[in-house]
Order: C-alpha cells, then structure tokens, then sequence
C-alpha cells in the first residue's frame, strides 16, 4: 500500500491482494469476496522494473524481426500504470557515445518504454541480421477527451486530429508528425517531450493522474541481404506503447467543487475505457465460438465507437503481437475497480490475434521493363496485321509441331476426298464442288463445309455400289468432323463458365479471410458476399441453360439418325 491508501487520516485502507507461489495466480481475501485469477504471469509488490521488462521484451525482439507488436497498460487509476510504462517521475536518461549500438544509459528504474528502445536499437545492430539499411521513425498521440492531439507539435492541444483507414496502409492518424531518430538517445529525449505534453490533474486517487491515453509508435523500415535468400527483401514494422488513463469512480463526497473541464474528463475516460471492454468482450466471444467451431458466425466488434478503439483496432484483434500489462490497487476500498481490472484481463487473455511477417519484395525493374516490351511488340503487331497469329506470339510456324503435321495430312486426304468426290458426281449426274472450298490456307482450322448430299442416303436408278460407299464415308466424314468443332466449342463454354465460378468462389474465400482479420467491416463484407452471390446465381443459371442446350441438341442428332 501506498502512503495515502493507508492513511488512517484519509482512506484507512487494508491490502486484499497477494500473488501465490507459482507466479501467475492472483489471489483477493476480503470480507465480501474471495477470489482467485490465473494469468500468464503476476509480479508481487516487491518486484522491480527489470523484473517486469524481462516479460515483456520479446515484443521489442518481434518488431527488429518485422512484426507489429503492442503493449499497454490498463488499470485504476493510481495503481501504476504510467510508473510501469515510463518510470518516476525525472527518470534519469544519459546520452552515450554514437559510436556503439547502445547510445543511452537507464537507471534501475526506468519503465518498459525506455527500455524497449534500447532494446530496439540493439536488435538493429546486430550483425547477423543482414540488416542493408534501417530507418526508424517515432511519434506520439493523446486520446483526450475523444479527440486526438499530437504531444511532440500541439503542447496546448488546439488542434485535433483525424484517424483515416486505406487499403494497404492500414489506421493512421492524418496530420501526425513523425521524426525520424538515429539512435536511442534521439527517441528517448521524444519520449520526454511528449511527456511533458501530457494533460494530467490532480484528484483524490493520485497527485499527477493522467487524463488522456498515450500512444508512443516506433515504426522500423529496414533492407535485409540474408544468406541464402534471393535478392533483398524489405521490412516494415510498428510498435505501440499505450498507458492508458486509469478508471475512476465519481467521489461526489470529497468533489463537490467538480468544474465542467474536470466532469467531461472523467466521463470521457470511462466512456473510452468501457468501449474498450466491449471490444475485449466481443473479441473473447468470437475466440471462444471459433474454437469450438471454425466456421461459426462472428460477432460485431465496436471499434469505431470510441477513438482509442479505433486506434488501437489493429493491436486489439488484427496483425500485432499483443502483451497487456494489467495493473491493481491492493487497498481495500478499491475492490471493485480491483475486480474489474481482472475480468478484463482475464477476457484479454482468450483474445486471438494473427501475427504475419510484414514482409514485401522490391520492385524487379529488368523484369518489368521486359514484360512492358513484350507488351508494345504484341501491340504493334495488332496494330499493323490486325490479328495476332500463333506465328507472332510463339515465334513456331504452324504445321511445325506435331499436333499440326497431323492436322495438314488431315487436311490433304480431305482434299484428295473431294476431287474423287467430284469424280463420282459426273458419274451420277450431279453437280460437282469446288475443292478446298471449306477449307483455310492461313489458319489450320477446319470449317464446317457446304454439304449437297445427306450424311445417309441410297443411291438409286442402277447407281454403281461402291461409289455410294465412297459418298456415304465422305458424309461420315464431315458429320464427324462437325461434331468433333461442336463438342470443341461446347467444351470452351464449360471452362469458361468454371473458370467464372472458381474465380467467385475465390473472391468469397477472400473477403472472408479479410473479415476474419479484421481487414474490413462487418457492412463491408454483407456487401461483398451479396455481389458475389448474385453473380454465382447469374451463372449457375447460364450453366443449366448451356446444358438444356447440349441436351436438345443431342435429342435432335438421334432423331436426324
């Protein structure tokens, strides 16, 4: 307990809080309410900064390795979260030499955010890395009163900012500054500036109690050569650090005297805060119907309802690796807000979040110049022949493989075919047909030819026997060879129509995924899955008119036989 918590003068209060052996139950004895909570870890009073950095430091290792990461403070107000977070008050940061990795010296008791910076920029001078380049930039931003101001440029807070969201980018804040560090002692000299920024009052829980939620953003760009790897890659990376306001109830004993700036404060803070919970509380929900069944419907998350939500919308449920340090008062009196503290952690803690590597390629320019060469050669040929031939794109004459030396011998028994065809024809007394008359001598492909004499017939009148044969296997012949470009065309047909469904199916697949990673909205994705359910009908439909057509014209060809 603090000094004013055990204050007989003032609050008079009692510890209820312990933390059992095996470091991760926390355990609450008063009169009214026993209660035991498992977490992942819990640190006892006597624990120092260290202790706690140490549990937590994996995120500053995710983010040199290009992932998100996030840690945040939650908790009453006057339990600790900015003294974790930040460290006291006047924590003592000394510039070093430029010339090592490490370019600042903390004391004992500096916080998670200084200590996660110096962390950082060790990681990013390892040499096993292949790290090429690296840039780090820095911001900072405060939640006050629903509205967003930036701690390193607006001190007086008189002008708000916007929070905008764009495919590929992802939430930003539009209008933030950002400043571009080359080593710890730069980014923790910003973290000092903007501390100082920070709207804070005195109330009854604490003397300098923060009234708006901070946001301090390392965001790491590096160019990697790694071993094996082909070429380079590049990797981009952010990590939030949050100290939230603390919860506080409305002492309206000991604040009368409460001022309209005082009153909008603390119903701005608990309004934020309990949007928060609702999104912790729905986010556990949808993680525990998943669990037990995959493709359970997922409930709605309220991120836009508050403007800390929907800053830290990414952190909460999308692609972060996220650590939340909760927080709590051992006095007796504050055993609600105690509780409340540890069913929102305890909610947090099923939470599922999809880490990914922010990882992209650079540009391969030959490649692209290539391929927008091949593009103006295909060009030019349709401007000047007006068609493309297999000749042109292949750079293979037709008749050159196999497939197209069969088609030529084809071709060449057709025709010879057609002159005995004419023979036989003065022989009946019938009209004769120009040879190769159906036939193309720039493309090989077979046109369907002009028939006089039906695929059956007999020949009467003493007509001579084998030359009816003859007529009737050249009949033969042609009926085949139409049906054979009928079932080609209909074939077409079939893979163009799969080719569209398998694309829909696709597309369904893919803004499901992006729903499920929180890349879209709820409204967002009830408008796509409409789309492309309308489309699916459109063709299903054509599908089942394509086949009534194959089925009619199959019934017709038996009838003709």
């Amino acid at each position: 307990l603090l000094g004013h918590e055990s204050d007989e003068g003032s609050r008079n209060a009692t510890s209820i809080v312990s933390t059992l052996p095996d470091n991760q139950t926390v355990a609450i004895n008063h009169p009214s309410k026993q209660l035991q909570c498992k977490y992942d870890f819990s640190f006892p009073p006597q624990c120092s900064q260290a202790d706690i950095y140490d549990r937590v430091s994996q995120c500053a290792t995710a983010l040199a390795n290009g992932f998100n990461a996030t840690i945040f403070a939650y908790g009453q107000t006057g339990s600790g979260k900015t003294h974790t977070m930040f460290g006291p008050d006047g924590y003592d940061v000394r510039r070093a030499s430029y010339g090592g990795p490490n370019h600042a010296v903390l004391n004992d008791a500096a916080g998670v955010i200084p200590r996660s910076i110096v962390q950082i920029f060790k990681e990013l001078n390892r040499k096993d890395l292949g790290i090429v380049s690296t840039t780090v930039y820095v911001s900072f931003v405060q939640v006050y009163n629903e509205q967003l101001y930036d701690m390193l440029r607006d001190p007086r807070r008189s002008s708000s900012l916007e929070i905008h969201e764009e495919p590929g980018v992802g939430i930003y804040v539009s209008g933030l500054s950002e400043y571009a560090v080359r080593n710890a002692g730069d980014c923790l000299a910003l973290v000092k500036l903007g501390e100082e920024n920070r709207a804070i009052r005195e109330t009854h829980m604490n003397t300098a109690s923060s009234r708006s939620h901070s946001l301090f953003q390392i965001v790491v760009e590096q160019t990697r050569i790694e071993d094996g790897a082909e070429g380079e890659r590049v990797l981009k990376s952010k990590f939030n650090l949050v100290d939230l306001a603390g919860s506080e109830k409305w002492d309206t004993r000991k604040e009368r005297k409460f001022e309209n700036e005082q009153i909008e404060e603390l119903t701005n803070i608990n309004l934020s805060l309990y949007t928060l919970g609702r999104c912790i509380a729905a986010l556990s929900k949808n993680a525990k119907a998943m669990e037990k069944d995959p493709d359970a419907i997922i409930g709605h998350v309220p991120y836009r309802e508050s403007k800390l939500t929907r800053l830290l919308q990414d952190s909460l449920g999308g692609n972060s690796k996220t650590v939340l340090i909760a927080t709590l008062s051992p006095a007796s009196d504050c055993l609600e807000e105690t509780i409340s503290t540890l069913r929102f952690a305890d909610r947090a803690h099923s939470v599922m979040t999809f880490v990914k590597l922010n990882e992209k390629r650079p540009v391969d320019h030959a490649l692209v110049q290539r391929l927008q060469s091949e593009v103006a050669r295909l060009r030019a040929l349709l401007r000047d022949g007006g068609q493309i031939t297999e000749t042109a794109v292949t750079g293979v004459a037709p008749g050159q493989d196999n497939s197209s030396a069969q088609l030529q011998e084809a071709l060449g028994k057709i025709k010879e075919l057609e002159i005995e065809n004419n023979v036989l024809r003065r022989r009946l007394g019938m009209p004769e047909q120009p040879v190769g008359a159906g036939l193309s001598s720039t493309t090989p492909r077979l046109s369907t030819p002009q028939r006089h004499t039906p695929g059956k017939f007999a020949i009467v009148g003493g007509g001579n026997s084998s030359a009816a044969d003859a007529l009737r296997s050249l009949g033969d012949m042609r009926s085949t060879e139409e049906s054979f470009e009928d079932a080609k065309s209909q074939l077409k047909e079939i893979r163009g129509s799969h080719e569209r469904v398998t694309s829909i199916m696709t597309d369904l697949d893919r803004v499901t995924s992006s729903f499920f990673t929180f890349d879209i909205e709820e409204e967002e994705l009830k408008d796509s899955v409409q789309r492309l359910m309308k489309l699916f009908k459109k063709e299903r439909k054509s599908y089942g008119e394509m086949f009534s057509r194959m089925d009619g014209a199959e019934a017709v060809g038996k009838e003709k036989e």
